[in-house]
């Protein structure tokens, strides 16, 4: 018997073929860009990705529930999305008070435009249920990075879940999280 330690999980790159360019190296945590010069494939985490990019690359995966996301990735489409829906509903809330007036006893005198107000209330539960998908898929990536995997999203299910989804979320990147890369063209 030897007294060596069982070495952890080390994932082998992706190494490319003889006629072929040198592949895309996904940065490992705390490193940021690579050899190569513009923005990370879409099957590699985007450290430190703008908000634009961080914007489209939700869109581009969106049923994407393999790879990594890193935290910007997360966070900046996060932003995005709490802005847009809090605009909408104070556009709904705004559509709802016009033409909604109350006499000196506080009774309601006429309703709101329900022709505008129930499309919007539509509209905004749609939209929530759209970006329910891509959010999932994006969290999943998200806990991908940090080494954790995406089913633990059901914790969202358990009184107080939600709470540790969201402390996960804010973890830093972990190396072992590159098990879950799948480099692809």
């Amino acid at each position: 018997m030897t007294d060596e330690q069982p070495q952890p999980y080390q994932p082998k790159p992706y190494e490319p073929q003889p006629d072929q360019p040198p592949a895309y190296q996904a940065p490992q945590p705390g490193e940021h860009g690579s050899a190569m010069q513009g923005p990370p494939p879409l099957w590699a985490p985007y450290y430190d990705a703008p908000l634009t990019a961080a914007v489209s690359r939700f869109f581009r995966k969106f049923f994407d529930y393999s790879g990594r996301a890193s935290r910007s990735e997360y966070w900046w489409f996060a932003l995005v999305q709490g802005v847009v829906s809090f605009v909408l509903i104070m556009i709904t809330g705004l559509v709802a008070s016009i033409g909604s007036t109350v006499d000196a006893s506080g009774q309601a005198v006429s309703d709101p435009p329900l022709a505008i107000f129930v499309p919007l209330v539509i509209l905004n539960f749609v939209l929530w249920l759209v970006l329910l998908v891509g959010t999932l898929s994006l969290t999943a990536r998200r806990l991908h990075d940090v080494g954790l995997s995406g089913f633990f999203q059901f914790l969202y299910l358990v009184p107080f879940g939600s709470i540790a989804v969201f402390v996960m979320t804010l973890l830093a990147p972990k190396p072992e999280g590159a098990r879950f890369d799948k480099p692809r063209d």
